[in-house]
């Protein structure tokens, strides 16, 4: 088993996830302030809530993954946080900023100001993420009992900012990743029969997400942590148990541009609603491959052309764009 290729899959299938799910939702109202009217099939917004939890679950999941190998190789303090930075936090604001001019009226009142983008909290909860697993990168002592301590600190504080309220769903997946990276590198897997057990447990708890809503805070609370793991461990234990030959140029590319499309497929979506580009309103199904179909082509044409323009001309600091 290769487990850069089950990252590399997985990340593909989060993107895709996650652009389905914003073109679906152009007929719910986001990004804000539309005239698209709202379409009446509410399972398709059922749908889109659940493409959204997969993909965001998944790409958080394998953030987890990814920190212990980081952790493993005993990065510098100044060099994670760093490289963080110029990852996470760069882009979303670079793009946060291009974000308010071009779709200012788009905008939602619950991202932070420097980050206006309907989707580019994500970037700045993941850096908090990344953030509060320092003491486990650092090996630090007590190193679990810190981490709790920062994560029940930020979740107290939740009601201060919309990243820290999703930080308090989303961290829990990130430590899951994390942890699945141990049990990998130490070589412990579970037998067949408790491999059933938790597909069938993650195939339950799923439907009982979607099947039995709850007004109760608490119960939501850790229904939705519950949902998303159930979501982790299928993806993982599907990905785990493909066996690959090979990779083809699609995937390359798609690997490859996962992150600009994440940045630049909202920047489409509005672009074509904005400039009346899509079709009339009724053909729901056609606006929405449309939308999906262009959130993913064009971010993949735009890194291809910064990626030539920073080998041919010298111009590294492209790059820092996505």
């Amino acid at each position: 088993m290769n487990l850069k290729l089950d990252i590399v899959y997985m990340r593909i299938w989060a993107i895709l996830f996650i652009v389905a799910h914003h073109s679906i939702h152009i007929y719910w109202y986001w990004p804000v302030n539309t005239d698209i009217p709202a379409l009446s099939p509410l399972f398709m917004l059922s749908l889109s809530t659940i493409f959204k939890n997969i993909g965001l679950a998944i790409f958080t999941y394998i953030s987890g993954m990814l920190v212990f190998y980081q952790a493993s190789k005993r990065t510098t303090l100044h060099h994670f946080i760093t490289k963080k930075i110029k990852r996470l936090l760069l882009p979303a604001l670079i793009w946060g900023i291009l974000y308010h001019i071009l779709f200012p009226h788009y905008e939602s009142n619950k991202i932070p100001t420097f980050i206006n983008g309907n989707h580019l909290w994500y970037l700045l909860m993941l850096f908090t993420c990344m953030l509060s697993s320092l003491p486990l990168i650092l090996n630090l002592k007590h190193k679990w009992s810190i981490v709790i301590v920062i994560y029940s600190i930020i979740s107290l504080c939740s009601h201060l900012n919309w990243t820290f309220i999703e930080f308090r769903f989303y961290f829990p997946i990130f430590i899951i990743g994390y942890i699945s990276s141990y049990l990998k590198e130490k070589s412990i897997t579970f037998s067949p029969k408790i491999n059933l057990i938790f597909l069938f447990i993650s195939f339950s708890l799923i439907i009982l997400y979607i099947e039995i809503p709850s007004t109760n805070s608490f119960i939501l609370f850790f229904s939705r942590i519950l949902n998303m793991t159930a979501i982790c461990y299928i993806t993982s234990y599907i990905f785990n148990h493909i066996k690959y030959k090979s990779i083809k140029p699609i995937t390359t590319t798609l690997n490859n541009s996962t992150f600009t499309i994440y940045l630049l497929h909202q920047f489409v979506i509005n672009f074509l609603i904005k400039n009346n580009l899509l079709l009339n309103y009724n053909l729901w199904y056609c606006n929405m491959i449309i939308c999906f179909l262009t959130g993913i082509i064009i971010p993949i044409a735009f890194s291809f052309i910064i990626n030539k323009l920073s080998v041919n001309y010298h111009l590294p600091f492209l790059k820092n764009l996505l």
